[in-house]
């Protein structure tokens, strides 16, 4: 899944860089769940 993060290359050097894609997937799938 490519949220366009890849075109910041510095930013995977980022300690927040994981947590912030676990996080937008995961609220990404919550909001799918409760518009169910």
């Amino acid at each position: 899944m490519n949220l366009g993060y890849a075109d910041i290359p510095e930013k995977k050097n980022d300690p927040l860089y994981g947590l912030q894609i676990l996080f937008h997937d995961f609220y990404h799938k919550l909001s799918l769940l409760l518009t169910l």
